[in-house]
């Protein structure tokens, strides 16, 4: 494989990622605060959806995360943002390497954000569940 693919793979597995925890983030706020319906404006494509930043702010808000699950989804955003938007940041060691040293701390006590990743899988899964007992 060369360069180029690899550099096109982790930016597409990034970005992946990155719409898998938007999706989970808005499914979640949709839950809490109950919105009827599939297709929203704050939470769909159509008019102007929530940014990930204000879906991450208004969890912590409304204290359905913590602190630390809150520097977590940030820290996130810092490296997708580093990837997509700048073309010379074409591994996760070179976005790693771009942040300051706080933030290159929070990303070793986290584990490169596995467990972020995996939750969003455990409560899609959840979400798909609840919603065939709904319609049975």
């Amino acid at each position: 494989m060369d360069e180029k693919s690899i550099s096109y793979d982790f930016r597409l597995d990034v970005l992946m990622k990155s719409l898998n925890v938007e999706s989970w983030l808005s499914n979640l706020i949709k839950e809490i605060i109950r919105v009827p319906k599939n297709e929203t404006k704050s939470f769909g494509h159509k008019g102007s959806p929530l940014s990930f930043q204000a879906k991450a702010d208004l969890l912590l808000d409304l204290d359905r995360i913590n602190n630390e699950e809150y520097d977590k989804l940030r820290l996130f955003m810092e490296i997708r943002n580093k990837v997509v938007h700048n073309i010379e940041f074409d591994t996760f060691q070179k976005a790693v390497n771009a942040l300051d040293n706080s933030r290159k701390n929070k990303l070793l006590i986290i584990g490169e954000l596995k467990e972020l990743h995996d939750k969003c899988d455990g409560f899609q899964d959840k979400v798909k569940s609840e919603e065939g007992k709904e319609q049975t």
